[in-house]
């Protein structure tokens, strides 16, 4: 029951991160390594973070970089985006991979919310 509750409340979280940027042009969302979610294909971690360095680099438009329980590889990448003007919001639950490492190295340079007993890889298949 517990498992169920929390999934849920996860599905609820994911919803309105997506509802908040999901309008904005200037805004690229990763998830772990990937996956859908509703229908909705997310790209990679690595794979927002490279397409988010392609366009710094082609002088095209990126507001925000949205990471959704983020795999840990890529700091460098994501501390010189930071260092380019890219808004940072990473999301992660309790129970993601490496919550706590994530949380630890990344709040230097982006804004990082965490969430308590959820888990947001289980939701995005």
């Amino acid at each position: 029951m517990k498992a169920y509750i929390n999934e849920n409340l996860a599905s609820s979280v994911l919803d309105c991160i997506l509802n908040f940027y999901v309008a904005n042009p200037y805004v690229l969302i990763g998830c772990g390594n990937g996956g859908v979610w509703q229908d909705r294909e997310f790209l990679s971690t690595q794979s927002a973070i490279n397409r988010a360095l392609e366009m710094i680099s082609s002088c095209k438009r990126l507001q925000n970089l949205v990471l959704i329980a983020p795999l840990t590889y890529s700091l460098e990448n994501l501390a010189f985006l930071h260092t380019q003007g890219v808004l940072l919001d990473i999301y992660v639950g309790q129970k993601d991979e490496n919550a706590l490492v994530i949380l630890q190295s990344c709040s230097a340079f982006g804004v990082v919310r965490f969430y308590k007993n959820i888990s947001f890889t289980h939701c995005i298949k």
